[in-house]
């Protein structure tokens, strides 16, 4: 870093997730998912504060990617861990643990749905004897994990509102 680098960082920065060193580098501060690491070297004020808005952005974008993400019908185990290795990766300044944390207990009760023994409790469940609750029941038999008690929460609450 240069001399009259230097002399423009007269300021500090630090927040919850990132902090700005001596030389100039904008740093991640250590999480569970990853140790701290640069992201990106400052030379002026405003030049950190074009950088913090993008780096936020970016974590706002991988949030509606980790919801979007909890929020479809079919999920697996690899999904889940190709974006658990996105967020280890990432430049972006947000609450990485958060989302973290969001993601492995979708996975745990993914992990759990597939387990053999819910698989026998998807008999209890029939319609009545009609041509649209025998497609019910079909699709509701080739459905897997967590499609199939979301659909059945759908019907509990269908079935509350009556």
């Amino acid at each position: 870093m240069s001399e009259e680098t230097k002399a423009m960082l007269d300021f500090e920065y630090e927040d919850q997730f990132s902090y700005l060193s001596e030389k100039g580098e904008l740093m991640l501060k250590e999480t569970s998912l990853f140790e701290e690491r640069k992201i990106a070297e400052i030379t002026d004020k405003e030049d950190l504060n074009e950088k913090l808005v993008h780096y936020e952005q970016t974590f706002d974008q991988l949030k509606e990617k980790v919801n979007a993400f909890i929020e479809q019908e079919e999920q697996n185990l690899e999904a889940f861990d190709n974006l658990i290795a996105e967020l280890k990766g990432s430049a972006a300044i947000g609450d990485f643990e958060a989302l973290h944390r969001r993601l492995q207990d979708q996975k745990k009760a993914l992990i759990n749905d597939e387990s053999p023994a819910d698989e026998a409790g998807t008999e209890e469940t029939k319609e009545p004897e009609d041509s649209a609750g025998e497609e019910r029941e079909k699709s509701e038999e080739e459905q897997s994990g967590i499609d199939y008690y979301r659909n059945l929460v759908k019907k509990a609450e269908s079935l509350s509102k009556q």
